[in-house]
């Protein structure tokens, strides 16, 4: 990628790594035009004190009026205060951005019935074509034959019809259960292979926005974008004061106008789906408000970066995200400066399921960089915790307990019945759960769930491995086996918190199933230490055995037989994962022990014990009572 001079570079560069920064304006929204209303710069609140560190800035310093805010481009010191101070500033600059008010949008163009026609005859005759094609395809049974050519036409009628319906293809690009893999792969491209708007305009409106030359501010920048997205497009720069590379994106002009004018339009037609469709019960109306909220947040590149700098705070303590920085002081509402990033986009590589995989690289270092953060909300602690009990059902195909996961995640309301829902989780979900996403994410959910002391986890773990008063055996080493590829993955964090669940006050109702679960393991390990004895003595010594064989002496059928046999094995397992953790040694068990030294861990153990001798004793007596009848010979499999 060429790039101007612009002025001679008298600072030699800091040698940070350069960054390869690939944007796209992520979501699935619309913007507005000139209905903007104003709202004043927030003051900042205390925890912009507690950010994670203070970063090497060349802040702005000088008199120069930008939108009656006074703002500089001289360096400065590299403390907190003047990080924050540069944010406050870009908060000023940004005080004129718009938000979305139907209101002002009705007020607009209410009166211009020109405009609103002209824009409604573009989208009728670009989306009534392309319908019209499709309905020709359904008559004549090329459907399916035709659905390349027409996800072409699609994604080029989105491009041609503007942001907004290029925003509208982006999402429909990551839905899979909307769209055809055909159209899925079109639309993807929308995210970066966009129309890009005249250089000039991109460099006339950074000054405009910063309020100084543009030799002020970079000693090089791109002479063409390095990236075009559907609200705006990125170069890449060398600061002139620091030397450091950085990626400039800027908003393309006009695009509240056009955006606006969009979700006026698409508003009225929800107003009419909301009076005359009563076959569609949601609001439509909320759903477009909703939306277009969204989408108007993402035009303030200001927002933009606070987003990434709260991100950055959040996963500090991960060492393998990355999250650029931003340069405040050169970032307004239409103009974003941040740290240059190189690396490789996810959607170059094997990794294609991910959403919006053009927001995300992978760094010469190893490193997943985020690059986009123009919409970002988040999550409740609870929520996060259901999700993850969520994603655990599904992998188990534990269907009935995904649809109640809908209670707590608050998408239905406790009074819904959700045992019609079921099937259709099953039909769909049985074949997304190949899904290579979400192979890659479910260790980490495993790690949590049993690691995590978590009250809700808790419960889930419960629910997931216990039913019918038996243990699921299957579904535990299968944790393990999945949480043992998390790298943070501890044995003794497993063991630890399920113990303490089990002793704690409200355990009882457990401990009494983990009593029954101690009392079949440790006959089933027993009963297979007999069958393995047995085994081992030669031929001619079993005829002096009582029935011949092995399984005589334990009075068990031959089902009952198998099936402890496999209990055994599962145990062995699941012990065998354990001590195989990289994290397992003599040490880990200590704090498992102590446990177990409490009160109530030697009450059940002695229960445990009591129950194993009444076992025993009682298949002792069935032997004994039994009368001798030929029984057949299992082997038991060498373990």
């Amino acid at each position: 990628m060429s790039s101007v001079t612009l002025s001679p570079a008298s600072t030699t560069s800091p040698g940070h790594p350069s960054v390869f920064y690939r944007n796209r304006t992520r979501s699935t929204k619309t913007i507005h035009p000139k209905c903007r209303t104003r709202f004043r710069a927030k003051p900042l609140r205390a925890a912009l004190v507690e950010e994670a560190r203070p970063r090497a800035l060349p802040p702005v310093r000088g008199n120069n009026n930008i939108n009656g805010v006074v703002s500089s481009i001289v360096p400065a010191s590299k403390s907190r205060e003047d990080d924050i101070q540069a944010e406050a500033k870009a908060l000023a600059r940004a005080s004129n951005a718009s938000v979305y008010s139907p209101e002002l949008l009705k007020l607009n163009y209410a009166s211009r019935p020109f405009k609103v026609l002209r824009r409604t005859l573009q989208i009728l005759v670009g989306l009534g074509s392309f319908g019209l094609k499709l309905w020709i395809d359904q008559l004549q049974g090329q459907l399916v034959q035709n659905r390349r050519s027409r996800a072409v036409e699609l994604r080029e009628t989105f491009t041609r019809l503007g942001p907004t319906f290029v925003k509208l293809g982006q999402g429909l690009s990551t839905r899979p259960d909307l769209c055809p893999p055909e159209f899925l792969e079109e639309l993807s491209e929308l995210q970066d292979a966009l129309p890009t708007f005249p250089d000039a305009e991109a460099f006339a409106c950074i000054e405009k926005e910063l309020g100084v030359p543009l030799d002020s501010i970079y000693s090089s920048i791109s002479t063409s974008p390095i990236a075009a997205a559907s609200l705006g497009q990125v170069y890449k720069a060398k600061l002139k004061y620091s030397g450091q590379l950085v990626a400039v994106k800027v908003q393309r002009p006009g695009i509240e106008e056009a955006i606006g004018l969009d979700f006026y339009l698409i508003r009225g037609l929800g107003l009419l789906i909301n009076k005359y469709a009563d076959i569609i019960t949601s609001d439509v109306v909320a759903l477009i408000d909703e939306f277009a909220r969204r989408v108007y947040q993402e035009l303030n590149y200001v927002q933009e970066g606070q987003n990434a700098r709260r991100f950055k705070k959040l996963y500090a303590d991960k060492e393998d995200v990355f999250v650029p920085d931003i340069f405040w002081d050169y970032t307004s509402g239409k103009v974003l400066t941040m740290e240059w990033v190189e690396g490789v986009k996810l959607n170059e590589q094997a990794i294609i399921e991910d959403p919006h995989p053009g927001n995300l690289l992978a760094t010469p270092e190893g490193k997943l960089a985020f690059l986009d953060f123009g919409m970002m909300s988040e999550t409740p602690e609870e929520a996060r915790f259901a999700i993850i009990g969520h994603v655990v059902h599904m992998v188990n195909r534990d269907y009935e307990a995904m649809a109640r996961d809908y209670y707590a995640l608050d998408f239905l309301s406790p009074d819904v019945d959700v045992t019609p829902i079921v099937p259709a989780l099953r039909n769909f979900f049985d074949d997304a759960l190949n899904s290579t996403v979400l192979a890659a994410s479910y260790p980490y959910f495993a790690k949590r769930l049993l690691t995590d002391p978590n009250p809700y986890l808790r419960d889930a773990l419960i629910e997931l491995l216990f039913k019918d008063g038996k243990l699921r055996w299957n579904r535990l080493e299968n944790l393990l086996v999945q949480g043992k590829m998390d790298r943070d993955f501890a044995a003794k964090d497993a063991l630890q918190p399920v113990l303490k669940l089990v002793l704690g006050p409200d355990g009882e109702e457990l401990r009494s199933l983990v009593i029954k679960e101690a009392i079949r393991v440790t006959e089933a390990i027993t009963i297979g230490t007999v069958i393995d004895t047995y085994n081992s003595i030669p031929g001619p010594l079993r005829s002096f055995l009582p029935n011949g064989n092995g399984i005589g002496t334990t009075g068990l059928s031959e089902v009952e037989m198998e099936s402890m046999l496999e209990l055994r094995e599962q145990v062995l397992r699941i012990w065998g994962l354990l001590r195989a953790s990289d994290n397992f040694d003599p040490s880990v068990l200590q704090p498992v022990i102590q446990v177990l030294q409490e009160p109530e861990a030697r009450n059940l153990g002695g229960r445990v014990f009591g129950g194993i001798t009444q076992r025993l004793a009682a298949r002792l007596l069935q032997q004994v009572l039994r009368s001798p009848t030929p029984t057949t010979t299992l082997r038991a499999p060498t373990l």
